[in-house]
């Protein structure tokens, strides 16, 4: 009976492993097959291509709509400087007496990027208050006054210009100052684009397609120069996670990304954002085909530098990523994949007669200071459930395991339906998948990877295999041994064992 039943569970197990064998070993040789003609190598993207796929949805375009109305006095000034070069301006009286007032209608165009879900961007003042507006204003106003004035005298004196043009423009910040409330009626409208903006696309669609926002609030250009902006998205957003900026002091060198959205300024470098999108879509020497796309510009931590500002000392990290106009405010990311700055001032050539910019050079307000300043409103960075899931679908996407990836990507769909890339990667994923491109497999409803799947399956044929052998080993050595003759017992011992069992 004992070699009966070795004998049976041999046979079983060599049985099961047979069985094991002629399904999977065909299955896992076409697998393979079909590997490596059909599915190109597993290449993942670098570091740097990551971080910008990950962090992408989550930097936005904000566009800027600032309406008022600027008053100031008629000017009066001494027929010739002075000594000094003063031209003696002050504000007409008598029958001359008057004000005037002119409409401002400005656009501006920057970059964001979330800080948590629940729809706070974080950007430049500069980008997210009127404050350089008003100043670009009164600018433009005073050197349109200069070319009038040295139009009436038909001289072109660049001394004269010089400082009449000063004096005026002191004149307008003393009579006509726009701290003191002669920007009246004013009126701000902030709207947040997610991805790629053609600019077939109307002024009036980007306010309709794009999310509406109010600003939370701001700090100084010039100074700590950091807005913070609250978009009314009905859904979880798509977020970017701080890192540590102090950090970057000890490590320069390292390399970091900025990503934002360039300016344009094609054609039209002085003209508002309104002029350049309108001279765009009619004349672009591409058939208006432009389109204003969120960029990466890789670089290192050059140096952290102090720089004076209007709210005393400030460190800035410098860098040489290109810093185009349009990039201020969007974030810059260490090699973790963590913002540790803001795209916010670049640097002029000074051998530029009409100081060009130096796009080697720029330099980024460390998170640090932003955090502080967000910390005062008790808007803290926190990453969100679209994150989770958009991550994880990009590493299965990356590993070719697109039946997986799409599942990912349709719960990033589902919290987030303007998501602005999801779509684009489900068809991707959709069209390899009926390419055969798929190394997935689907096992009762289950996304497994093939190559643990296999692995797994390896080890327990090995298992069975090893089993297997140590039965078949210990079945020789128990029919090899000698047998032992039975000793006789008397019937009353056999029968008092049995009235023993019949007890139990």
């Amino acid at each position: 009976m004992f070699r009966a039943s070795r004998g049976l569970v041999t046979l079983k197990a060599t049985l099961i492993v047979v069985l094991i064998l002629t399904v999977l070993c065909p299955s896992m040789r076409n697998v393979a097959a079909e590997s490596v003609l059909q599915t190109p190598p597993i290449i993942e993207p670098n570091a740097t291509e990551k971080i910008v796929q990950l962090n992408e949805p989550a930097v936005v375009l904000i566009y800027m709509h600032y309406q008022a109305t600027y008053t100031y006095p008629f000017v009066t000034w001494n027929r010739m400087p002075d000594a000094n070069g003063q031209w003696g301006m002050r504000p007409s009286t008598g029958e001359y007496a008057s004000w005037v007032s002119l409409r401002v209608d400005e656009e501006e165009l920057g970059s964001g990027f979330i800080i948590n879900p629940d729809g706070y961007i974080m950007t430049n003042a500069h980008i997210g208050t009127s404050q350089e507006l008003k100043a670009e204003f009164v600018y433009d106003l005073a050197q349109n006054k200069t070319h009038e004035f040295l139009s009436s005298l038909q001289i072109n004196a660049t001394q004269v210009a010089k400082g009449w043009g000063q004096a005026y423009l002191q004149f307008l910040l003393q009579y006509g100052n726009f701290g003191s409330g002669n920007f009246g009626n004013e009126q701000t409208q902030y709207i947040a684009w997610f991805g790629q903006l053609d600019t077939k696309t109307s002024l009036n669609e980007l306010t309709a397609k794009g999310l509406p926002a109010e600003l939370s609030k701001a700090g100084n250009v010039g100074g700590k120069d950091i807005a913070v902006l609250k978009v009314n998205a009905e859904s979880s957003l798509p977020t970017v996670q701080f890192g540590d900026s102090d950090s970057v002091a000890v490590h320069l060198g390292e390399p970091l990304v900025v990503i934002g959205y360039p300016d344009i300024k094609m054609g039209a470098p002085q003209a508002s954002f309104g002029e350049r999108w309108r001279i765009l879509q009619g004349n672009t020497g591409s058939n208006g085909e432009e389109s204003i796309v969120p960029t990466a510009t890789a670089g290192i931590a050059s140096a952290v530098k102090t720089v004076n500002s209007v709210q005393g000392p400030l460190k800035y990290i410098q860098t040489d990523a290109s810093i185009h106009p349009g990039n201020s405010g969007g974030p810059a990311f260490d090699m973790q994949g963590q913002v540790i700055g803001i795209a916010t001032l670049g640097a002029r050539d000074p051998n530029s007669p009409y100081g060009g910019q130096l796009f080697n050079v720029g330099f980024l307000l460390p998170i640090k200071t932003a955090t502080q300043y967000s910390n005062e409103i008790n808007v803290k960075n926190a990453r969100g459930p679209v994150d989770t899931y958009w991550a994880q679908g990009l590493n299965y996407y990356w590993a070719h395991r697109y039946s997986a990836a799409i599942e990912q990507f349709q719960k990033v769909q589902a919290l987030f339906p303007n998501h602005p890339y999801v779509t684009s990667f489900i068809s991707t994923s959709q069209a390899a998948i009926s390419r055969g491109e798929d190394v997935d497999l689907n096992i009762g409803g289950a996304h497994v990877n093939p190559t643990i799947l296999y692995g797994v399956v390896g080890i327990l044929i090995a298992l069975i295999l090893v089993t297997s052998f140590l039965i078949r080993r210990l079945h020789i050595v128990v029919r090899s041994s000698p047998r032992r003759k039975p000793k006789h017992k008397s019937t009353r011992h056999t029968r008092s064992r049995f009235h023993f069992l019949a007890r139990w």
